[in-house]
């Protein structure tokens, strides 16, 4: 028991310190002070490196939001909306933006920082199933929504969600972080699923059109 509130405790203190204040600029020695642990080796006795402190991270929350999204998911199948763009992101948005309302959650910031330091297809590849099958299954929703659209326009929309997704909810917890007045979680998330909607369903313009014709050539 004692072992498992070392780790917890080891845990939030890093996903804190590194939302906060980025992941190269906080030590492994500082995240263990921070946590009041006398033996500064701690952290490796635990975790091991760093890259294994963040996968770890990543498993505690990933597990929970994995879960929450594929019961969206469920239930949009149950609907019979499994092709629907709508309910896909918001299967997308709400278990992501849902850690915003968790006190002791620093974990939108955290991811923030990852995808500052890994491309965005290395946060979560090497990861098991477990962890990112709603993911994986939601993006693949997502796409078939889009067979409209050009291959190369598709791809790089889909990477455009999953960054604005990120960025989006991160912004609205560093100004809640600074003390700023922000918009109602609710106002905010139904407002960005709204917005990746748009974005992902935009008509591809001449200028476009005309770029990828010369690409081809």
């Amino acid at each position: 028991m004692a072992k498992a509130i070392t780790q917890e405790r080891l845990l939030f203190t890093a996903e804190r310190l590194f939302a906060r204040e980025g992941i190269d600029a906080v030590s492994m020695r500082r995240i263990a002070q921070e946590a009041q642990q006398r033996n500064i080796s701690a952290l490796q006795y635990h975790f091991g490196g760093k890259e294994q402190l963040i996968d770890a991270l990543l498993t505690l929350r990933l597990g929970v939001i994995n879960r929450r999204r594929e019961t969206l998911l469920a239930e949009l199948e149950a609907n019979g909306r499994a092709d629907d763009l709508h309910g896909l992101l918001t299967a997308l948005v709400l278990p992501l933006t849902d850690e915003l309302s968790e006190a002791d959650s620093h974990f939108v910031g955290f991811l923030q920082q990852l995808y500052g330091i890994r491309r965005g297809d290395n946060v979560y590849g090497h990861l098991p199933a477990e962890l990112t099958a709603g993911l994986s299954r939601v993006s693949d929703g997502i796409a078939r929504c889009l067979t409209q659209l050009p291959p190369p326009v598709r791809a790089q929309r889909l990477r455009l969600m999953a960054l604005q997704l990120v960025h989006s909810a991160a912004d609205w917890y560093y100004q809640r972080e600074h003390g700023a007045e922000v918009a109602p979680l609710e106002l905010m998330r139904a407002d960005l699923i709204d917005f990746l909607a748009g974005g992902l369903t935009a008509p591809v313009s001449e200028t476009v059109t005309g770029l990828l014709v010369s690409v081809r050539q």
